[in-house]
């Protein structure tokens, strides 16, 4: 029974994560690198509460080569991470190459110790893991490793709690830069997402502490289950997190202003008509550049006013304007807090208020009509676009505005 419950509660903590992912990677039509990110350590975490899981079944011992597969991916969620911190508070637009370093030491580590299991035959692995099923207390102890036995948990655990405290570190000293007087607009507007971030550092720091004190409860005491422990732990975490992202889904989008300063400068205009290498060999820009792009954005829809158009993209903009697609996105979503659908969606709004003002044939327009000529795909998306800017119904919203004319 208590298996059981076990089993249910990691599969769900896994169906959560693996929500998390497709939310924050498949469905990022901005192309946010901090979403994308975060998408992909719940993806790992994912991976291993499924692992977990199915140790709880006769599943490994049907395959066995497939023992204790996936546990270096522990290796990989913590610099994930940690990245993710990271990206968020430097407002990082993409990572560096020496940022890959960082997964590798420990991942590999991990597969050079289960060598001598994978040469075995598939004989002598079920023999091992039904004697680990038979003895759960062995399962952190990997003594079917290359490394002694604990040794390679420990490692695990000393990797994963460096990061921990790198994130803990990273919020402190912005904690400590953002939260004085002449800053104290830009922590107010930043704050939720800082919070959020301390929370999702906070749950795995005593994620990790409370595993710490487990294995010394149990070396003093014995008669201890940490792998049950540790998987009900982080099962909780991400139950915990996925909760707190949906009811403050607002925290995912990054932070608002450019207020990062200590990285080099490199403006449009030094760039060539055509290509804009020279900005994509730095991770962030400057408050300068950010500002020349989001001029370009709205000199160029002022001009062209392409936003018009049915369907238009973001790829769109980034053709026309020459400016890569995940700049524009990074730089809308946390100057302004807004999708690129939201930010082109105010554009709309601020014609349908002119067209209402001074177009002599606006009353002859069905709503299906106003919408097609703002670049709407449907009546629905209209009547969306108005409330989630002003909570009226397109009738109230132009009955409003010609009163208010």
């Amino acid at each position: 029974m208590e298996d059981y419950i076990l089993f249910l509660t990691l599969m769900v903590a896994a169906l959560f994560a693996l929500i998390m992912f497709v939310t924050s990677v498949l469905l990022n039509k901005n192309e946010s690198l901090y979403a994308n990110i975060y998408g992909y350590a719940n993806l790992g975490w994912a991976i291993l509460l499924i692992a977990n899981a199915l140790y709880l079944t006769d599943f490994y011992l049907h395959f066995p080569y497939l023992f204790k597969i996936t546990s270096g991916v522990a290796c990989l969620v913590a610099p994930l991470n940690y990245l993710y911190v990271r990206t968020v508070l430097n407002q990082s637009l993409r990572l560096t190459l020496t940022d890959g370093l960082l997964f590798f030491p420990c991942f590999v580590l991990n597969q050079i110790n289960r060598i001598p299991f994978d040469f075995l035959d598939n004989a002598h692995k079920i023999q091992i893991i039904q004697f680990v099923k038979d003895n759960p207390e062995l399962f952190l102890q990997e003594t079917e490793g290359l490394l002694p036995p604990n040794l390679m948990s420990a490692i695990r655990f000393v990797f994963l709690s460096s990061f921990i405290i790198a994130q803990s570190r990273l919020l402190y000293r912005w904690y400590l830069k953002f939260n004085e007087p002449s800053r104290i607009d830009i922590f107010r507007a930043n704050f939720p997402i800082f919070r959020w971030l301390c929370v999702l550092t906070g749950i795995f720091l005593i994620h990790l502490l409370l595993i710490l004190l487990s294995l010394l409860y149990k070396s003093f005491f014995g008669d201890f289950d940490a792998f049950q422990y540790s998987n009900y732990l982080i099962s909780f975490g991400i139950i915990i997190t996925y909760f707190y992202s949906i009811i403050n889904p607002k925290i995912l989008n990054g932070m608002v202003g450019w207020m990062q300063e200590e990285y080099p400068v490199v403006t449009l205009t030094e760039t060539s008509t055509n290509s804009l290498s020279m900005i994509e060999r730095f991770d962030r820009l400057s408050p300068r550049n950010a500002k020349e792009i989001l001029t370009k954005v709205k000199t160029h829809f002022e001009k062209h006013q392409s936003y018009l158009t049915l369907g238009y993209s973001l790829s769109d903009l980034s053709r026309e304007i020459k400016v890569p697609s995940y700049l524009i996105s990074s730089l809308i979503n946390q100057e302004f807090g807004l999708s690129f659908r939201e930010y082109i969606n105010n554009f709309r709004i601020k014609e349908l208020e002119r067209m209402i003002q001074e177009d002599p044939k606006f009353d002859l327009l069905t709503i299906e009509a106003i919408g097609q000529k703002l670049g709407f795909k449907s009546r629905t998306s209209l009547v969306d676009a108005i409330k989630a800017r002003t909570g009226l119904t397109p009738k109230e919203f132009i009955q409003q505005r010609r009163l208010n004319a």
